[in-house]
């Protein structure tokens, strides 16, 4: 987590950080944390969506959306 924290911190345009943060967070099982991180990455990508692999945005998306569904409240 501190070497998540330190990539956000010194490369807080790539995705690297908040990635991995959002992958801890899942096997954490802070989902909305997790679904939090993955906005973070989609909205880097927004920014320049040329320099991405359309295959990984929908990999983030997919994760995304993982997070949240397993974040909201069980009956």
């Amino acid at each position: 987590e501190r070497l998540c924290q330190q990539l956000l911190r010194d490369f807080p345009t790539l995705i690297d950080g908040h990635d991995r943060l959002g992958m801890l967070r899942a096997a954490q099982g802070r989902f909305t944390e997790a679904a939090d991180h993955y906005s973070r990455v989609l909205e880097i990508i927004a920014k320049d969506p040329s320099g991405y692999d359309p295959e990984l945005i929908r990999l983030f998306e997919e994760r995304k959306q993982h997070a949240l569904s397993n974040s909201a409240p069980r009956p």
